[in-house]
């Protein structure tokens, strides 16, 4: 059994949301914050007697009377849980599991579809062999009620609503956001841009967008035309298509920023280049020959080239390497 989740499963968890690691374990750490095991090992389990049968309320003690079921629920004692679910589990397992809360994401059985399980039996029998399914399980769970979209955004006031319902959604919210903060190392979310939006933030949105080359009006102002170019912007880059220029969508057009500037440097003037094969000794040609000529290399240089140009490239990169072969093995007769 492993006790705390691997590293390797928030990046899991973070692709299948389509969101960065920072936001998933906030998320995580805020709204799943109970232990995934106890002390003595067992899956930590809360059991709602309201949830269970009506016809066996009186087998397990269970007498609300003029309260609301739920109410009375919620003054039973632990003690008193773990005696009820004992009786429940011997009456029907599966309703008994259905009416518990388990693990770290503290899932009611009845949501097992949702978390991705057959059963409520499935689920429990899974969260107890690894914290790792009880985040998976949590992020299945986030998907099947469409708040998956919300975590990508950092929309944390939408995503606690709709986890939490309307009580105390503010509070989780600002919690959300702090966490992120402490786990992304100090970064604040980034603004959230949608049907709407007004401001110089859409207006630089769109602008980047633009640039791109989608048919977008610069104005400011979120409306139709912004929306239908984000969702072709999502659609290309490979993001989770929802029209909301969010966190990654916006980081993600940052980064085609970065990379459009930084473009002109991969190939300098030739008065500026130092390491032409002149100046490299056999060593330093045999060392770089092979980075020179790599598959990653040789796409960069083609994809900025017509077909004629491709051509004499090609043909002058399988010269260069017949040349490095034989100054190898020339150095090797040495």
């Amino acid at each position: 059994m492993i006790q705390r989740p691997t590293t390797s499963i928030w990046r899991e968890a973070a692709n299948k949301l389509g969101c960065d690691v920072p936001a998933i374990k906030a998320v995580f750490e805020v709204e799943a914050a109970g232990k995934f095991y106890e002390v003595n090992g067992h899956l930590p389990r809360r059991f709602e007697p309201h949830h269970f049968p009506r016809q066996h309320w009186a087998a397990l003690g269970f007498n609300p009377g003029k309260a609301a079921p739920w109410r009375a629920s919620l003054r039973i004692g632990k003690t008193t849980r773990h005696k009820m679910f004992a009786i429940a589990e011997n009456i029907d397992a599966e309703a008994a599991y259905r009416a518990s809360s388990w693990g770290a994401p503290q899932i009611m059985g009845f949501n097992h579809e949702a978390a991705g399980y057959f059963s409520a039996a499935d689920m429990v029998d899974a969260f107890e062999q690894g914290a790792d399914e009880q985040v998976l399980a949590f992020v299945e769970f986030t998907i099947a009620n469409g708040l998956d979209t919300h975590i990508r955004s950092h929309n944390w006031l939408s995503f606690s609503l709709g986890y939490n319902g309307t009580g105390q959604a503010p509070v989780y919210a600002a919690k959300i956001e702090s966490a992120y903060r402490r786990q992304s190392g100090g970064k604040a979310s980034l603004p959230l841009l949608r049907m709407g939006s007004k401001g110089a933030a859409v207006r630089e949105l769109q602008v980047q967008l633009e640039g791109l080359g989608f048919l977008v009006e610069v104005d400011g102002d979120f409306g139709n035309g912004t929306r239908r170019a984000v969702r072709e912007y999502q659609e290309m880059a490979g993001l989770k298509i929802d029209g909301v220029a969010g966190a990654a969508t916006l980081r993600s057009l940052a980064e085609e920023q970065v990379g459009d500037e930084a473009a002109p440097a991969i190939v300098a003037p030739k008065e500026e280049r130092a390491d032409t094969v002149a100046d490299l000794n056999i060593d330093k040609v045999v060392k770089h020959g092979t980075t020179i000529l790599g598959s990653g290399g040789a796409v960069g240089l083609m994809s900025g080239l017509n077909e004629h140009s491709q051509t004499i490239l090609i043909g002058g990169l399988v010269v260069g390497g017949i040349i490095l072969a034989a100054l190898f093995l020339f150095r090797k007769r040495k």
